[in-house]
């Protein structure tokens, strides 16, 4: 699954800090509360119409098309706190993926992960002027054109990426393979020194998810009921994550 990758269902959702009966219910086909979904949505960088109905990028990606886009964007998250910035960059594309360690409260119990964000916009942009800016750090990492393909698709999120309880993801392969060096502005192109080189698999091939499973099957049992439910689900995801910015900011 894009979500799990190699991970097993149970240890990663009491990493979330869901009960024992949740997981027994999420593997029985039912939908989770929009508190866990919005939970899941954060904590993985995963669109929740993708995690609910199966279509669409699994996760979330910024396009900008135009330099000051790209700019006010990047810099609305790089300004104010301390993002590390890593510029991708293959042989004809580059992205910018930034990464902030952060927290979440969900029914009493505090959830620390690694929030991410993915920008990509073409291989004209001078991400270098702006992952500079960064306050967490700035690395390249040279990265195949196959795995830049699936980054601009949506198809790779943060644990793909970056990795978790002692799995490096991409980013720490590329880096044992010597496809990481720190960022200085100004700098230009590839480092001629580092080739591009096929990353170790990309966890996370199969589209299937078992939350789009449960919810393809209440659709075909009852379109109407499902409708309901997703635009319900919706919108109190919504509410949820709009009441979890409040208590982060406080």
């Amino acid at each position: 699954m894009y979500v799990l990758g190699d991970r097993k269902l149970t240890p990663w959702a009491q990493s979330l800090g869901l009960t024992k009966g949740m997981v027994s219910r999420i593997n029985e086909g039912h939908i989770p509360r929009p508190g866990v979904l919005s939970l899941i949505g954060r904590v993985e960088g995963v669109s929740l119409n993708w995690l609910m109905d199966g279509y669409g990028p699994p996760f979330h990606l910024t396009l900008v098309f135009e330099p000051a886009e790209a700019w006010n964007a990047a810099m609305a998250f790089v300004e104010d706190e301390a993002w590390a910035a890593y510029l991708l960059e293959s042989k004809s594309d580059r992205a910018l993926l930034l990464a902030l360690p952060t927290s979440i409260e969900i029914d009493d119990t505090r959830v620390e992960y690694l929030a991410v964000e993915i920008l990509t916009a073409g291989p004209a942009m001078d991400w270098y002027r702006i992952a500079a800016h960064a306050r967490g750090g700035a690395e390249q990492v040279v990265v195949s054109d196959r795995t830049m393909q699936r980054i601009r698709r949506g198809e790779v999120g943060r644990y793909a990426l970056l990795g978790a309880d002692g799995h490096g993801g991409i980013i720490q392969d590329c880096r044992d393979k010597g496809q990481v060096r720190p960022l200085e502005e100004g700098a230009e192109g590839l480092d001629p020194a580092i080739e591009c080189a096929e990353e170790s698999p990309v966890y996370g091939q199969d589209p299937a998810d078992d939350l789009a499973a449960a919810y393809r099957r209440l659709a075909e049992q009852d379109p109407a009921a499902a409708r309901r439910e997703l635009l319900h689900l919706l919108e109190q995801s919504m509410a949820e994550l709009e009441r979890g910015d409040d208590t982060e900011h406080e």
